[in-house]
């Protein structure tokens, strides 16, 4: 797994350092302009991105104790701290935004807004503080608000978290679990915090219940379920009556059910997404033949060789290497990333899946959806020849119907 994760675009080819494996830069080809290399260290670059990891770790640091010092000098030494991390990301974001390809394509990209949301709303605040407050009448209290923005500069790490992403793949394969989830807690709450309310939180209220404030309104009781279900238990809100037990005990019993299922299922789709990644990162192994962390032409057009081979590409996927390049190369780099391979073997892999025959399984399957179709099929037959039967009287309708054609013989 090490070797392969060290073959990656980010973390670049493995190189043996006296017995140890350390992580070589990934370099871009010498045939690059000026431009398309300083882009390919920005984006690629794995001392660049652990520097801006320890930096995003030590403003996050400094914003989370920055809250709980009132000295002056301290607070002073953080807004120093702070000032230099925001520095560097807003001269890293300004350098990426004038190398890019494409620079409309990188505006627009989810982690480009996310780097803007965590240094703008600092540079915001630094000219509200030393331009506007001079304005006695302006309300500066709403300024706080802005400081939490800063947090968001913790997401800065996801597209260097190999495992990050793995996790959030899974939960995207996991959504459909997650709104049932979702549904049945919600039916779950609704019912137990209406029968909560019944025997506890009547009026006049229970004798037993010590707290019936606690249970008072049906929105009370349930902030008392989603304690319960979620299996928290802060203890506040406590039934008192037997039946108000029961009802506690039904929804522990329904909660822990109703969470134990979506998280087996999270859990089989973290498996599935690892898997996965592995094969993607065997692939992007084999095909960076030279271990610099992309996929130029050349090598491109060896993998599909190989793959035809292998017999892994369908017949319908005709395209040379140079035109999948075209495709898949959206900036005009002149290679592939990692995530751009990956797009590509999805296709191919996707070809492959419709042009292949079908598994004993699968026909098994559609063998018994074709026997359902025809029960369908011979019930409402049935249901019809009972309203011929009853529109023409008797045995009359059907056998007019079987003994038509013999007539018809006779008399011709």
């Amino acid at each position: 797994m090490a070797a392969r994760i060290a073959a990656s675009p980010v973390l670049g080819a493995p190189v043996d350092n006296g017995g140890s494996m350390r992580f070589a830069r990934a370099a871009p080809p010498a045939t690059f302009s000026r431009r398309a290399r300083v882009w390919h260290f920005l984006e690629n670059d794995t001392r660049l991105m652990s520097f801006l990891t320890c930096v995003i770790a030590i403003s996050t640091l400094t914003f989370i104790l920055d809250t709980s010092v009132e000295d002056p000098v301290t607070r002073r030494v953080f807004f120093i701290i702070e000032t230099v991390a925001v520095s560097l990301f807003t001269i890293e974001y300004v350098l990426k935004l004038i190398f890019a390809p494409n620079r409309l394509k990188f505006v627009r990209a989810k982690m480009s807004l996310i780097d803007l949301v965590a240094i703008g709303p600092f540079w915001v605040e630094v000219f509200i503080a030393n331009v506007l407050q001079r304005e006695a009448s302006i309300n500066l209290s709403w300024v706080r608000v802005l400081r939490l923005f800063r947090i968001f500069r913790i997401f800065k790490v996801s597209k260097l978290a190999y495992g990050f992403r793995i996790v959030m793949a899974a939960m995207r394969m996991s959504m459909t679990s997650f709104s049932v989830l979702v549904f049945f807690m919600l039916i779950l709450v609704i019912l137990s915090s209406s029968l909560m309310y019944m025997f506890e939180g009547t009026d006049p209220p229970h004798p037993m219940q010590p707290r019936p404030e606690l249970f008072a309104t049906i929105p009370d009781c349930m902030w008392w379920a989603v304690v319960t279900i979620t299996t928290v238990g802060y203890g506040d809100a406590v039934p008192a009556s037997p039946a108000g037990k029961v009802i506690a005990t039904g929804t522990m019993c329904l909660g822990l059910l109703s969470i134990a299922l979506p998280v087996t299922v999270l859990g089989s789709n973290f498996t599935k997404v690892m898997d996965m990644y592995e094969q993607e990162l065997d692939m992007y192994d084999a095909a960076d033949s030279d271990g610099n962390g992309n996929v130029s032409e050349d090598e491109l057009r060896f993998f599909l060789f190989t793959k035809r081979q292998q017999g892994s590409v369908s017949d319908e996927f005709k395209q040379t290497a140079l035109q999948l390049m075209r495709k898949y190369d959206e900036q005009n780099k002149g290679f592939l990333t990692r995530a751009e391979f990956n797009q590509l073997v999805r296709a191919l892999h996707d070809s492959l899946e419709r042009t292949r025959p079908p598994t004993t399984t699968e026909l098994m399957h559609k063998l018994a959806a074709v026997e359902q179709q025809l029960a369908q099929f011979d019930a409402r037959m049935a249901r019809m020849e009972a309203l011929l039967e009853g529109a023409f009287g008797g045995q009359r309708g059907p056998s007019t119907l079987s003994d038509g054609p013999a007539q018809a013989d006779g008399m011709e």
